[in-house]
């Protein structure tokens, strides 16, 4: 009975506990939160998974990076945006999970861009340039929040990250401020976009 609940706990994310003879158990390393794939291609989905040694997570359920009890999610920085066409298409934010030590990346639509671009696309992406993993992200204007894959800060040394953002693969990445997780910013966020 015990061995079903953690499994069950486990699984909804409340919990993580290495049971004896499986593989958790004989793998101790954290392993990153890992992503929905929802429908990719298609008009109002949403892709998000975390790469860890060249390897795609997805898992089959929805995954909020907004969890557990007395835990938040925080801002980081400032968000980077970015202009199709000369009009503002949105921005893209770093954010931290205070309870578990992960980031992602959150990409919001701006409302008169998703009306007048309907199927336009972004990629999102929380990266580190000293390497670690990297969480992804990406939906159509018909979905008007895009999360990433969180990532453990720590994956990457130093522990540095952005968020970045592109639309439609056109002209260059916006970027949110570079957090060092040691407690300063790097460099504050670039607008992009073609």
């Amino acid at each position: 009975m015990f061995k079903k609940l953690a499994l069950l706990a486990a699984a909804a994310g409340m919990l993580v506990v290495p049971l004896a003879g499986t593989a958790s158990a004989q793998t101790a390393p954290r392993q990153p939160v890992k992503a929905e794939q929802v429908a990719p291609g298609k008009p109002g989905s949403v892709v998000r998974y975390t790469v860890t040694n060249g390897h795609r997570d997805y898992a089959g359920t929805s995954v909020s990076p907004r969890t557990a009890l007395g835990c938040s999610v925080i801002n980081i920085g400032q968000p980077g945006n970015i202009y199709y066409g000369g009009e503002y298409a949105g921005q893209v934010e770093q954010e931290y999970n205070t309870c578990n030590g992960q980031a992602f990346a959150h990409w919001q639509w701006a409302g008169g861009f998703q009306n007048s671009h309907p199927g336009a696309w972004v990629d999102v992406n929380i990266i580190s340039y000293y390497g670690g993993q990297i969480g992804y992200g990406g939906a159509y204007t018909y979905t008007k929040d895009v999360p990433t894959g969180a990532v453990d800060i720590h994956s990457a040394n130093p522990d540095a990250w952005h968020a970045q953002a592109i639309v439609n693969g056109c002209g260059s990445w916006a970027k949110g401020t570079e957090h060092w997780y040691g407690g300063q910013d790097w460099d504050g966020p670039h607008s992009g976009g073609c």
